[in-house]
């Protein structure tokens, strides 16, 4: 495909499909995508350009590219770990997430769901 469709050109297609390719390749551990293009498509050559690529030399002897490319890929940071069961992870600083409270049984006493401290002079037995 040397072109859009006039219906779909300036619709950003093309940077989605660039990001989504990015993305797959970084996910297979790819630390790197290249790419070589013709001079006619300036367009194309705008876009890699304002996506991050850098020109670089000339890496294969197609006969129809006159511009090659690369762009270094962040890697995707691994996951967290996992909380201990029952136990949600702490709130990011300036958060108002309430305290992360372990798994308990319900109260299976009548009243109030929050009882007050247990000691001497309370009225707790």
């Amino acid at each position: 495909m040397d072109q859009a469709s006039p219906a779909v050109r300036g619709l950003g297609l093309g940077r989605r499909l660039l990001a989504e390719l990015e993305a797959h390749a970084a996910d297979g551990g790819a630390r790197a995508v290249r790419l070589e293009t013709n001079r006619a498509l300036q367009e194309a050559i705008a876009m890699y350009r304002a996506a991050g690529y850098r020109e670089v030399a000339a890496f294969n002897d197609e006969p129809y590219a006159h511009h090659w490319f690369e762009k270094a890929l962040d890697l995707p940071a691994p996951p967290p770990p996992d909380p201990q069961p029952g136990v949600q992870p702490y709130p990011q600083p300036g958060t108002s997430a309430p305290r992360p409270q372990p798994d308990r049984p319900p109260d299976p006493r009548p009243g109030p769901s929050a009882p007050g401290p247990a000691g001497p002079g309370n009225g707790a037995v």
